[in-house]
């Protein structure tokens, strides 16, 4: 993590400099001399090959991340029990009206467990524990080591699952570095306290002032999320592992996008969290123009300055999340005439910082004259952002609402909650537009 902070603060600190020599050439209204030529092109040489390794190691650092949640997933005795559990085989059971057994059952009775000591009941015929979705594994289908599989001819079918969701399809807020709170009961009020007050004592043993920080209370109640998911019983007389994997996608593919949309534009009403666009006062925030505009270096520059007068600033875990439309807009526009270097990078990088699109980011706001057609941009120290989660999962597995078009329902609950513990470490753009 240091060596990557290092790399983006240098990236940072030599796209300044190229700023500062392009405002010496416009304001003097001449030309570079030869040792600014010089100093213009071995600048740009050493941000390409900046960019090349901060790509490198958010690659190693990815890598590194995946191998530490299989090892952890693979040894930990949770992880042992949850690759044994089934989804095609505890859904085939409830479906037919028969009693989870084996390792299903004892996976529904932890789940259960954790409601109750939750305080929290459950309506759902299949309760699973939390650690189903912390354990951060890969989805295994087939295991392709047994002999003859290198040329195809021999598939191992494995038949379990060890994740549930949000593990493999990933929210993007998770992506880029949100803190995940995990298997929490009751509210949750968490203290955050002000910077720190230091000072000289006057002599050896005189009694040194201080001052008090600010504190103040974050408070996270969970909130329920829903999903739904149906599937044909002719899909149940495939195969285990192939059925497993379904599942567990289709679940896991709508908590993440709700999750991610939700802490990006949550509303705060009707049971919904709050997301970043609507944390109100606090949150620093750049506009473009009374009607919106196409955004500019300078003001995406402006909400890196503002985050970082309000002591924020962590280049580990800072990044810029936008829609794809502005991202293309960014990607056609120069720096500056004939640098053949554009604002976002093609190693995904945006001002010295790492930038990602998500059409979860509303791209449909309205800016005075311009209705539906803005954008919005964050920059956030994303470790500031809390995703909380309570309990296990309900997963109630219905075969009669739709029996008639032989098909099951899967409704599933779960309790989350996002906050932030610091305010000012995001700042969002809500009128970008792209023409």
């Amino acid at each position: 993590m240091k060596r990557l902070a290092d790399l983006q603060a240098s990236l940072a600190k030599k796209d300044e400099r190229l700023d500062q020599l392009q405002a010496l050439r416009t304001n003097e209204s001449r030309e570079f001399t030869e040792a600014e030529k010089t100093e213009w092109s071995t600048l740009n040489s050493e941000i390409k090959s900046l960019a090349d390794d901060i790509r490198i190691e958010q690659d190693i650092m990815k890598r590194d991340a995946q191998k530490a949640r299989d090892v952890a997933a693979k040894e930990s005795p949770e992880g042992k029990v949850a690759k044994r559990f089934s989804f095609h085989r505890a859904v085939t059971a409830l479906s037919n009206g028969q009693q989870l057994s084996g390792v299903d059952r004892e996976m529904d009775e932890e789940g259960a467990r954790q409601f109750a000591t939750s305080g929290r009941g459950s309506v759902g015929n299949l309760r699973l524990p939390d650690f189903m979705v912390n354990l951060k594994g890969k989805n295994v289908v087939r295991d392709l080591t047994a002999a003859g599989a290198a040329t195809g001819d021999e598939l191992v079918e494995d038949n379990h699952i060890g994740h549930v969701y949000g593990l493999n399809v990933m929210p993007q807020v998770l992506k880029l570095g949100a803190t995940f709170l995990p298997g929490l009961t009751g509210d949750v009020h968490l203290s955050k306290t002000g910077i720190a007050s230091a000072g000289w004592a006057a002599t050896e043993n005189a009694t040194a002032s201080e001052t008090t920080p600010g504190t103040y209370r974050i408070s996270m109640t969970p909130k329920r999320a829903t999903a739904f998911s149906e599937l044909s019983k002719t899909l149940l007389a495939q195969r285990p592992g192939f059925v497993d994997a379904w599942i567990a996608k289709e679940l896991e593919t709508a908590i993440a996008v709700l999750l991610d949309s939700t802490a990006i534009n949550g509303s705060g009403s009707s049971g919904a969290p709050t997301g970043i666009l609507n944390f109100g006062a606090g949150v620093n925030s750049v506009a473009m123009g009374t009607d919106g505009g196409t955004p500019t270096r300078a003001k995406l520059i402006e909400m890196e300055t503002l985050v970082a007068e309000d002591n924020a600033i962590d280049l580990g875990s800072m990044a810029y999340l936008t829609t794809p439309g502005v991202r293309g807009y960014l990607k056609n526009l120069p720096t500056d005439t004939g640098s053949g270097i554009f604002v976002w990078g093609p190693d995904n990088n945006l001002v010295g910082h790492p930038a990602f699109a998500t059409t979860n980011v509303p791209s449909t706001l309205t800016k005075g004259a311009s209705a539906g057609n803005c954008h919005a941009v964050i920059l956030g120290v994303w470790d500031q952002l809390l995703i909380g989660q309570w309990s296990g999962t309900d997963l109630t597995v219905d075969p009669f609402t739709r029996a008639k078009d032989y098909m099951i329902v899967l409704t599933i609950n779960s309790l989350w909650d996002i906050n932030t513990r610091h305010l000012q470490a995001f700042c969002h753009m809500k009128d970008a537009k792209t023409a």
